[in-house]
């Protein structure tokens, strides 16, 4: 079931409601490759990575937070909310791991932020 050069690894991020998360980038990182896929309105990712054990993270799940209000002395700030548990943001801190032998469907449940 191997795959020569790259795997194609694919799945789908939601909660655990099964509602899907729409924002954000899936990474998956091991020592030596970095890939990236971009959610879509369905909450669908794909991407490709030769086989290896990857750490997978999923940084930029955030949305504009439309009710902030910039102060006078910094008009054009703008203020962002997490999607996410900040655990699942970077790869020192996400438990989720993916070894990838072979073409592979990845599903990842994420939680919402505990703040």
């Amino acid at each position: 079931s191997g795959c020569s050069g790259l795997c194609t690894v694919s799945g789908k991020v939601a909660f655990e409601d099964e509602t899907p998360l729409t924002t954000g980038t899936v990474t998956f990182q091991s020592s030596s490759y970095v890939a990236k896929g971009t959610l879509d309105r369905s909450g669908n990712y794909s991407l490709q990575v030769p086989p290896g054990e990857y750490t997978v993270y999923i940084p930029f799940a955030s949305r504009l937070d439309t009710s902030f209000v910039a102060p006078a002395n910094d008009p054009d700030a703008v203020h962002y909310i997490d999607l996410i548990d900040r655990e699942f943001v970077s790869a020192s801190s996400s438990p989720l791991k993916c070894p990838v032998d072979g073409r592979k469907r990845f599903d990842i449940t994420v939680t919402p932020p505990t703040h």
